[in-house]
């Protein structure tokens, strides 16, 4: 036989074998996800194809209220067993990463911060800070419980935390929960996917039976304000939107805002911070450049798409300012008035760049105070423009927009009263300097705004 006709044989038969394995996953795939349909159907309840974020806007505890690139997907709605309504979805967010299936039930009233675990070296949950609630001996080797610890005394009575403690033991490995009491919610992180119906069920159940075993309205005296329905940030004022336009028309022509291709912005956080107005986001727009490449005799034009992305940061100021920029090194995003102009200050001149729109309103603020200030920080750019101080952080992510606030906020802590006073303006109502929330805060301790501030 000719070789070239074997070689076509063994191919038509790989390529029917392949695509014979492939056909019969699809079959499997289909079969199985017919069969999940049927089961969550026969157990009465409902699945959301488009779930809203409103969903989890009530909730304020960790993983919730927390992160960049929230998601909610895959959730279904339903009653356990005993009649008790339900809901359970996946949720994930990206900065800090988190991605985990959820159960929740609704409660009578909200209740303060708990949370009752079967995972004692760890919690599912990232930024979870409460204060660790001691157990009687008796349930300590298989429950982990923290929050507040009259609340918990109230609620975790011996039936009550011998429901858990056995929910433990009958869970297989690494299934075990994790809980928390969330304003007027029971919250379960890490519960069983969609595709697992009947192991859902079981969850829920379990969950329905812990809840109904709670005397509730005994409790209404540790009841609380519930949460207004936000999505936003705990401990703060501030609100998250996934993705919106509106920076970009309203900071048109700062920085890179405004230019390329698709402009959008992304993880959008206003608020207050110190008592001032902001807004930070991520600044996302698109370019196109042409290549040519000449393989075999032949020329080929390419055009690749880049994506590029830029956080910005505005403070709000209480009147307009002339344009003030500050720039260390070459940055492509300095404001640039005029020429660069020179201040008393040598060592500041040598590290830094000035440009004014008001030679006066710069003498006034560069003070050497505000030199002596900026040599030690070091930041990268500054910029003074209309009623608004705006930087370029070198990330965006919770922890670093709370950092690049208190910088900014310092820097105008240092200019002298009588600049606003020129200016027409009160002196901005800074409040005091405080911590960050737990949930905000950086991992690995605070990072000097030469890492944070600044073109990257």
């Amino acid at each position: 036989m000719d070789v070239v006709v074997v070689i076509m044989v063994v191919v038509l038969v790989l390529a029917l074998v392949i695509g014979g394995v492939f056909v019969g996953l699809a079959i499997r795939k289909s079969i199985r996800q017919a069969r999940v349909r049927e089961a969550i159907s026969a157990y009465g309840w409902q699945t959301d194809p488009n779930p809203s974020l409103e969903r989890v806007a009530g909730l304020a505890l960790p993983p919730f209220d927390m992160g960049f690139g929230r998601w909610l997907s895959k959730t279904i709605v339903g009653t356990a067993s005993n009649g008790t309504p339900f809901q359970a979805f996946q949720y994930r967010h990206t900065v800090p990463p988190f991605n985990a299936r959820v159960a929740m039930i609704a409660l009578p009233k909200a209740f303060p911060e708990l949370y009752v675990s079967t995972d004692r070296d760890r919690h599912r949950r990232i930024g979870v800070r409460a204060a660790k609630v001691n157990l009687d001996p008796r349930w300590e080797p298989v429950l982990e419980a923290a929050g507040d610890a009259d609340f918990a005394t109230a609620l975790l009575s011996p039936p009550v935390l011998d429901a858990l403690a056995q929910w433990a033991v009958d869970s297989p490995a690494g299934r075990g929960f994790d809980l928390s009491v969330d304003g007027a919610n029971l919250v379960a992180v890490g519960a069983p996917t969609t595709d697992e119906p009947d192991e859902l069920k079981v969850f829920v159940d379990r969950l329905a039976q812990v809840a109904a075993m709670i005397d509730w309205e005994a409790l209404a005296r540790f009841a609380i304000e519930p949460k207004s329905p936000r999505l936003g940030f705990r401990g703060t004022d501030w609100q998250w939107l996934p993705q919106s336009q509106g920076p970009v028309a309203q900071f048109a022509g700062i920085g890179p805002v405004g230019t390329g291709q698709n402009p959008t912005s992304n993880d959008i956080v206003t608020g207050t911070h110190r008592g001032i107005g902001f807004t930070g986001f991520q600044y996302q727009w698109q370019t196109t450049r042409t290549y040519t490449t000449h393989v075999n005799n032949m020329t080929q034009v390419h055009t690749q798409t880049i994506t590029h992305h830029q956080p910005v940061l505005a403070l709000r100021l209480p009147a307009p300012v002339p344009t003030l920029t500050i720039a260390r090194g070459k940055q492509p995003y300095a404001l640039r008035v005029g020429p660069v102009q020179p201040t008393p200050f040598p060592a500041f001149d040598a590290m830094f760049d000035v440009w004014s729109s008001h030679p006066q309103f710069l003498a006034d603020v560069l003070t050497e105070q505000l030199a002596s200030w900026f040599l030690h920080w070091k930041p990268s750019l500054v910029i003074m423009t209309g009623s608004t101080v705006i930087t370029f952080p070198a990330e965006h992510t919770p922890p670093t927009l709370w950092a690049s606030l208190d910088f900014v906020c310092a820097f105008c802590d240092q200019i002298p009263e009588r600049v606003w006073q020129t200016v027409g303006s009160p002196r901005p109502g800074l409040r005091p300097s405080v911590s960050a929330p737990a949930e905000l805060a950086e991992p690995d301790g605070f990072v000097e705004p030469e890492g944070i501030v600044g073109q990257a």
